[in-house]
């Protein structure tokens, strides 16, 4: 059986424009037929848009949550403002707790996120401790605040996280510089979503990030669609990759704003949180959600075999364990 998806510019769900804390952002907002259990906020990561939930959307709506999907500042239809402070966890956490309460003024709310959305969906529940009911997480989850602020480039200098060589390149000018327009983003989307070159080598590592020298070879990924794959294009295209690559240079942002909070060790989130770990995502590990620090009161770790873009290549998966963690609450 073919699992349900959304389309481009879907009719079963509405496509609006809010202004919160002076940016425009885009949403979806998918209403189940009857009276909702409980609205859901879902956070896309990168390189994503809110339509990386598409698999996710119709079967929430159709367990009778409302749904809440914007796309995150810096990508598709939202604004994308230049300086990177404003892409700090904090403050895009409240614009989306802003941007929730336009809809749901009051009463708690459930919290899904993919990559840097995970992430992010985690410090909230910190940041807005009295608005959050649950947190899920794909990919990337909460890592614990730091009282010490280091440089991705020390930290991959260093040896000890090699695999953030990625970070290094997406946080300088390289990568904004080579991919513009459509060609350039065309390439881009070839070598993120897994394309391969004629000799099966994809053009993306964790450890140097964007291989220029293999994109003009990489044919388009087969986990997208043409439909699904001009989308992205076309979305991007309207900002450039400058809005959403300031998600990497937001780190000193981060720290400031996050150090009372490291130093008073107080960052343990104690709603029901799931954390579901897609096996071919690099360096993952479900074993260091339980060690460091007891991060969670409540965590249930699930895994699914996919690479980074779990929602797409193991949506059935996926769903089920969002759907069981949900029954529980």
């Amino acid at each position: 059986m073919t699992l349900d998806k959304l389309k481009p510019d879907d009719d079963r769900i509405q496509h609006l424009y809010t202004t919160v804390r002076r940016k425009q952002y885009y949403y979806a907002l998918g209403t189940p037929p009857s009276p909702p259990k409980d609205t859901i906020l879902l956070v896309h990561g990168f390189p994503d848009l809110g339509f990386g939930w598409r698999y996710q959307v119709p079967f929430l709506m159709n367990q009778g949550y409302q749904v809440i999907v914007p796309d995150s500042l810096g990508f598709g239809k939202t604004d994308a403002p230049k300086e990177p402070r404003h892409y700090s966890f904090k403050s895009v956490g409240d614009d989306l707790m802003e941007l929730v309460r336009q809809i749901v003024p009051t009463g708690k709310i459930i919290l899904g996120g993919h990559d840097w959305g995970g992430t992010l969906v985690c410090r909230m529940a910190l940041w807005h401790r009295e608005s959050v009911k649950a947190v899920f997480a794909i990919g990337i989850p909460y890592t614990p605040f730091s009282t010490e602020y280091l440089e991705p480039e020390v930290i991959v200098a260093s040896g000890w996280q090699p695999y953030l060589g990625y970070q290094v390149q997406f946080r300088g000018s390289e990568v904004e510089r080579k991919i513009q327009g459509r060609d350039g983003l065309s390439l881009f989307f070839s070598a993120m979503f897994c394309g391969t070159d004629p000799y099966g080598e994809l053009g993306f590592s964790l450890d140097r990030g964007l291989l220029f020298d293999r994109l003009a070879a990489l044919k388009r990924p087969t986990i997208l669609d043409k439909d699904e794959f001009e989308f992205y294009v076309n979305e991007y295209n309207r900002h450039g990759m400058h809005g959403a690559l300031n998600w990497y240079r937001n780190k000193v942002f981060n720290f400031m704003e996050e150090k009372s909070l490291a130093d008073s060790g107080d960052f343990r989130v104690e709603v029901p949180t799931l954390v579901i770990e897609p096996t071919g995502d690099g360096p993952l590990d479900p074993e260091a959600h339980t060690g460091r620090g007891g991060q969670f009161s409540k965590l249930t770790i699930r895994q699914v075999a996919s690479t980074h873009w779990a929602l797409i290549e193991a949506p059935e998966e996926v769903n089920s364990h969002i759907t069981e963690f949900l029954e529980k609450l």
